[in-house]
């Protein structure tokens, strides 16, 4: 499952590269863009949506999951930085976007995944570590978002041939996680845009049935033990 900003058609090879579905917009989105300082766009293109409640059952959610773009590699460091988010709120979460939400979609700080940084995932800072081909591209629209932009390459697999995928490249596969409260009710927005043109298509996927909160399990023991069933 996940989102493609020009419909699921557009990631098949050979497929349509420049469709689009027309201009919209996304406060989170677009607040997203102005913290880290990169180019935000008053008409985003081709905005989805996804939202849902669910109940986690211990105090971790996680999924998995894989972002992609045509954008990738010749548009890198320019303003066409296409932005996803998973905006997490509820119970504990106090974040600044809409409903006090966090976005949980951020650039790991090492290989494991075992701990994030506060840079969030989008073309500007998960790449080859190269800049981009084509005018208008600067460096600096990198280095503004994460100075350590070009170290995230290890995040990064290039797709040059588009030989399976309709993408120019895409991250490996990333984990989202976020502390929550067992039982208690959260709410998720899954968001994906392009910025400035709805020309070159970006999508985002999640890894089937990875999204999971691991249940509480109890130890039994007993002092009384060697008595039961006596």
């Amino acid at each position: 499952t996940g989102g493609v900003t020009g419909g699921f058609q557009s990631v098949v090879p050979d497929g349509n590269v420049e469709l689009s579905s027309g201009a919209g917009s996304d406060a989170d989105l677009e607040l997203q863009l102005e913290l880290v300082n990169a180019t935000v766009s008053d008409d985003l293109e081709d905005v989805i949506v996804i939202e849902f409640d669910f109940v986690p059952t211990s105090d971790e959610i996680a999924f998995e999951y894989v972002f992609g773009s045509l954008e990738y590699q010749t548009y890198t460091c320019s303003d066409f930085n296409d932005i996803f988010g998973f905006f997490l709120s509820g119970p504990g979460i106090n974040g600044q976007f809409s409903n006090n939400s966090e976005n949980i979609a951020l650039v790991p700080e090492n290989q494991a995944q075992t701990s994030f940084t506060e840079t969030p995932v989008i073309i500007n800072s998960i790449n080859s570590g190269l800049n981009g081909e084509f005018i208008p591209q600067n460096p600096a629209n990198c280095d503004q978002i994460d100075p350590n932009w070009d170290d995230y390459s290890i995040f990064f697999v290039p797709n040059p041939s588009l030989e399976d995928v309709n993408f120019y490249g895409f991250t490996v596969p990333l984990i989202a996680r976020a502390d929550v409260i067992p039982c208690e009710t959260y709410h998720i927005k899954l968001a994906i845009a392009d910025v400035l043109d709805g020309n070159f298509n970006s999508g985002v996927f999640f890894t089937e049935n990875s999204f999971s909160s691991v249940g509480l399990s109890v130890d039994q023991d007993s002092d009384y033990s060697p008595y039961i069933g006596n």
